[in-house]
């Protein structure tokens, strides 16, 4: 059966705006759409190849660039050689339920491994939503098992479970521990050596640990901790906790507000110690109490004056992406951790952030 049109964002700060956009192709329908986030997706050809061909202007990253293709899976194909890349995970198809097992397992043959599991996420979400009384943890085994079939190396199938375990719920904690211990019976630490390998290779993802904690929904979790985790610049523990918040229902501008509050306290700290001021009289001024000041040194030697003169940026770009954007919350402040934990902006100030210190 043919796959509808489909349209490829890249970069595009403007989602909520996207039915007013002028569109590359006729072929192309506003109501059918490949969303990618912003920032993490990008063509690898030259540029003014792109220009040309499309007719895009100078602004060409905020802009949509490339469409009219008929299948989804010629997407695939350029992303299995290489013509198109990515860091992190990477696409929603509005119409995954359409695709099988099978179909999913051929995919992933074509893929690495990292840009197949949120599609297989995606399966299983809409699989369950389909039908109520089917449980997602059962459509999550279901393309495991098939593509356990193709990947005889138990390794890459663990690479694949690590990225779907972020987006399962709470609900099925018992079912999905179950499942990976019969899986992984032979090995055992065989999923928590890859999640730390995938971990310390990228601060995107969590370890399996802080993968279990928020599986298990512990109420541990707090506003207080989440901004402690920012406090002494620990990332991956950060977005777990802010996973556990999401998905536990907290509001998203209270969670914005609470990374607000220690980036604004960080960034006058930084300024003051600049100035030569002691770190006994920064609290002092600050109110830090005694129990955040270990976090807060270790804060002040991990960020830089640049990092947080950008979050501060990104901070208020979300906010307003949050009251008009129709993309889910929970990745809008995930890309705004991420953003500010990047190496990309210890050593410069996006012209912007200037407008806001």
């Amino acid at each position: 059966m043919a796959r509808p049109p489909v349209l490829l964002i890249a970069r595009c700060q403007i989602f909520h705006r996207l039915p007013r956009q002028p569109l590359p192709s006729n072929k192309v329908k506003k109501n059918i759409y490949l969303l990618i986030a912003p920032g993490e997706f990008w063509l690898k050809p030259d540029v003014e190849q792109i220009q040309k061909k499309h007719g895009v202007d100078q602004d060409w990253e905020k802009r949509i660039f490339f469409g009219g293709i008929d299948e989804p899976e010629a997407i695939f194909s350029a992303l299995a050689d290489g013509s198109l890349f990515t860091t992190r995970r990477f696409f929603l198809i509005k119409n995954a339920i359409d695709y099988s097992a099978d179909e999913l397992a051929k995919l992933a043959l074509r893929l690495s491994t990292a840009t197949v599991d949120l599609l297989i996420v995606y399966y299983c979400r809409n699989l369950a939503r389909k039908d109520r009384e089917s449980k997602w943890y059962s459509a999550f085994q279901d393309v495991a098992t098939v593509i356990d079939k193709s990947y005889p190396d138990q390794k890459i199938l663990a690479e694949i479970i690590a990225g779907c375990l972020k987006e399962l719920k709470k609900d099925f904690t018992e079912e999905v521990v179950a499942y990976l211990a019969e899986r992984f019976s032979e090995n055992a630490d065989l999923l928590d050596s890859e999640l730390k390998k995938i971990g310390l290779a990228s601060p995107e993802r969590i370890s399996v640990q802080e993968i279990e904690k928020i599986l298990a929904g512990s109420s541990q979790y707090t506003l207080n901790n989440l901004s402690e985790a920012v406090l002494s610049h620990r990332p991956q523990e950060a977005l777990a906790i802010l996973n556990h918040l999401c998905l536990s229902g907290e509001e998203p501008l209270r969670i914005l507000e609470s990374i607000d509050r220690v980036v604004r306290q960080l960034y006058r700290a930084k300024i003051k110690q600049g100035a030569g001021q002691s770190l006994a009289e920064i609290f002092r001024e600050l109110k830090i109490y005694f129990f955040q000041q270990n976090a807060f040194r270790t804060g002040l030697e991990k960020f830089t004056i640049f990092q947080l003169t950008n979050a501060l940026f990104f901070i208020w770009q979300t906010e307003r992406k949050l009251k008009t954007s129709p993309i889910e919350p929970r990745w809008r402040l995930e890309s705004l951790l991420i953003q500010l934990f990047s190496k990309q902006y210890r050593q410069q100030i996006i012209p912007e952030a200037l407008r806001l210190v």
